[in-house]
């Protein structure tokens, strides 16, 4: 997935079993009175992903073209290819800021799947 800042690896679900239980972690989380509070709202729509980079600027329209064969090569190598599969045990509350420096303090909630 190309964002207007970042490149991501999307991930699918294998069954509506695993999506069913990754959405409700995320209500949990976004349904939290105590994050509420604090002003913490979801903002976007679930898109499961693992950013991979950002960009330090917008590719030129000249660029894109270029940038998109690149990715549209890369991305061949994956399609319809089920052994690259990976399972979440574990998901911890970090926070960054700014995009290179993310951190935890060991008493930041950790939930265990």
């Amino acid at each position: 997935m190309v964002m207007t800042r970042a490149i991501a690896l999307c991930l699918v679900p294998t069954d509506e079993y695993s999506y069913d239980r990754i959405l409700k972690f995320r209500r949990a989380i976004y349904q939290n009175h105590d994050l509420i509070g604090l002003g913490i709202e979801q903002q976007y729509y679930f898109t499961p992903h693992i950013t991979l980079g950002y960009f330090g600027a917008i590719p030129s329209s000249e660029d894109l073209p270029i940038l998109s064969n690149h990715f549209t090569e890369l991305n061949q190598q994956w399609v319809d290819n089920e052994t690259q599969a990976f399972w979440v045990y574990k998901a911890e509350l970090h926070k960054f800021d700014d995009m290179t420096h993310y951190y935890r303090q060991p008493d930041w909630a950790t939930f265990e799947f």
